[in-house]
């Protein structure tokens, strides 16, 4: 990838053929690189992550004991673990079946914030020499007691360990406050619809009233949400809905209403909380979509 600007994406696809007869688990090591630079540059402002999991088939992360990434293809289709095929048919050995095929779909982002004027001209290389490509039997349970991470990595709602750099890749996507998360290849190489996501609003004259009585305590909190669009920069017009929270002395408390926005704003009004009391507008958070706000910023 050359000529790239901060905060351009791209979506990258490997295929992967199992030729064996043995039906077999894949993992792989990209690495990356820059070049055609007259300084040495980092690729630690370049992040990459796998799509979403498709119909239990899909592609996760784990750094190995060297705090290299590794990717493993998981299949969970059947309900059970599964694997890649191999050509030997069970029903007809003198027919053998065809190849199966895995593709490993990567989108990958140059953060927008990071990438200096050192970067320009130079190119990016990801899955070059010294990338790896490992497979091993799926039989006997061999990777179990071959693959480090192979148990971890197929438990059920795996996400990378925290410190990891895997974590920081996988953060970058799937946490709404980061760039990744809105990027337009993220959007699409996950099939989701722009003119559909919540990408950001914003909380005004937010005012809280509380009132504490025999033992039962509420909060009623009005204002106005502006600002509110989708990621392709639409300004939302239509009803959504928002979650008000209240924390307070560790108790939390929410509840959640549909709000009906024209031009991406709305005025809510007493908007009741049950169970604990606000002292000021620090202790709300709205929440819509994947968006979180305090109304106290």
């Amino acid at each position: 990838m050359d000529n790239v600007s901060p905060g351009d994406c791209f979506t990258v696809i490997w295929e992967f053929v199992n030729e064996g007869t043995s039906d077999a688990q894949i993992k792989v090591n990209l690495t990356e690189m820059w070049s055609n630079s007259k300084t040495k540059l980092s690729v630690d402002n370049v992040y990459y992550c796998p799509v979403e999991p498709e119909d239990g088939k899909g592609w996760v992360m784990a750094d190995d004991e060297e705090g290299n990434i590794w990717l493993y293809y998981v299949d969970k289709s059947s309900g059970t673990l599964g694997s890649v095929r191999g050509t030997y048919n069970p029903d007809d050995p003198e027919k053998p079946l065809e190849p199966e095929k895995v593709k490993l779909k990567l989108v990958v982002v140059f953060d927008k914030e990071s990438i200096d004027n050192d970067y320009q001209s130079a190119t990016y290389t990801i899955g070059g020499n010294g990338s790896k490509v490992i497979a091993i039997q799926a039989a006997n349970n061999a990777p179990d007691t071959q693959w480090d991470q192979w148990l971890e990595v197929t438990k059920d709602g795996y996400i990378p360990k925290e410190g990891t750099k895997s974590r920081e890749n996988y953060d970058y996507f799937h946490n709404p406050e980061k760039p990744g998360y809105f990027s337009e290849c993220w959007i699409h190489a996950n099939d989701r619809d722009p003119g559909k996501i919540i990408a950001d609003f914003y909380l005004d004259q937010v005012k809280v009233s509380k009132n504490k009585w025999k033992g039962k305590a509420w909060t009623k909190i009005s204002g106005w949400i502006k600002g509110c669009r989708y990621s392709n920069g639409k300004l939302v017009s239509g009803t959504v809905k928002a979650t008000f929270r209240v924390s307070k002395d560790g108790v939390t408390k929410e509840t959640t209403v549909p709000l009906t926005l024209k031009n991406g704003k709305v005025n809510f009004n007493n908007i009741t909380i049950h169970g604990v009391a606000a002292d000021n507008n620090r202790d709300v958070t709205v929440i819509i979509g994947d968006i979180k706000k305090n109304a106290g910023d």
